[in-house]
């Protein structure tokens, strides 16, 4: 049987209002976990989802980090909030663990 974690997939969706987000996925059976960085971006946050590796994960890179566009009109907490939202409607995932 073959346990080995599935690899890490960096991915991008785009929506109508002009927001594109990056993400690194990495999708297993268990439960999805959204793992959102602070201020130090993406990499402060790499340990955490490799130590997850039966998790279904994803680690998106905020708009306006690591070289990320960020929309004028994207200015707030909220709007990170509703994009994270559409994201996971999108990938039509539910019952999702957020950490950070």
């Amino acid at each position: 049987m073959n346990t080995s974690p599935t690899s890490i997939n960096t991915r991008r969706e785009s929506f109508a209002d002009g927001l594109t987000l990056r993400f690194d996925e990495r999708e297993n059976s268990g439960r999805p976990i959204l793992i959102l960085h602070g201020g130090g971006g993406p990499q402060t946050v790499a340990g955490l989802a490799a130590g997850l590796s039966r998790a279904h994960i994803l680690v998106p890179t905020h708009p306006g980090f690591g070289g990320e566009p960020r929309p004028e009109w994207f200015d707030s907490i909220d709007d990170l909030a509703f994009a994270y939202l559409e994201l996971l409607e999108r990938l039509n995932l539910r019952d999702v663990l957020v950490i950070g």
